[in-house]
């Protein structure tokens, strides 16, 4: 079955479901007769469900079966590719963390001989200032804050065609120091205890929501 190919639902089901839904949506419930009623609208319901379903199911499995296979097929064939593709990662991700390891030693050390040329023309200018008797100045010079210049680091190169993407995750290492906000409640256990107490439940900073609905009786 292609994706342009329509699904012929019967005539019988068409009819049903369109008669059905006419009686439901124009139907009030305000007596015990047409309680009644939306019951066995609801029971007919039930039945045209099950002869949906035991008309669609087959192809729902015949085209899920057919997804599996296909997905499986692509996935084999993909994989092929993985033993070289992991190679030329790991022979790209070392060589670039070397050319950036490389880049930040040549920023450390322009940082530092700009740090050294500031700090040599205060102190000559400290030095000019307390031969001239200046020792205010002199002193000003000296506990001045330097404000270094940003120093631009050369940006690593890359293959052409090739996106590099960093992602970080993490590990827990003490619990116990996480903050609550961080915490996630277990709402599996919540939803345990809640349906074997029902309204009797008492979980502090839990409400209990009740909802009734309709199903089809045995």
């Amino acid at each position: 079955m292609n994706e342009s190919e329509v699904i012929s639902v019967p005539d019988r089901i068409e009819t049903g479901i369109t008669d059905i839904n006419q009686r439901a949506l124009t139907l009030k419930v305000v007596d015990d007769n047409t309680y009644q009623e939306a019951g066995q609208l609801f029971t007919l319901i039930g039945d045209m469900e099950r002869e949906i379903k035991v008309f669609m199911d087959p192809l729902v499995d015949k085209a899920h079966k057919a997804h599996k296979a296909l997905t499986e097929a692509r996935k084999s064939e993909l994989d092929k590719l993985l033993p070289g593709k992991n190679a030329l990662n790991r022979g790209m991700v070392v060589y670039r963390s070397e050319l950036q390891r490389k880049a930040d030693e040549e920023a450390a050390k322009a940082r530092e001989e700009q740090r050294k040329k500031v700090e040599e023309e205060r102190l000559r200018l400290a030095l000019e200032a307390e031969k001239d008797g200046d020792k205010v100045t002199a002193e000003a010079i000296l506990n001045e804050t330097i404000i270094e210049e940003p120093i631009q680091v050369a940006e690593t190169p890359k293959p052409q065609g090739v996106q590099f993407t960093t992602r970080y995750d993490f590990e827990i290492v003490a619990k116990d120091l996480i903050p609550r906000e961080y915490m996630t409640p277990d709402l599996v256990a919540i939803r345990k205890v809640v349906n074997a107490l029902k309204d009797k439940c008492n979980i502090p900073g839990i409400r209990i929501i009740k909802t009734t609905s309709a199903g089809k009786g045995r």
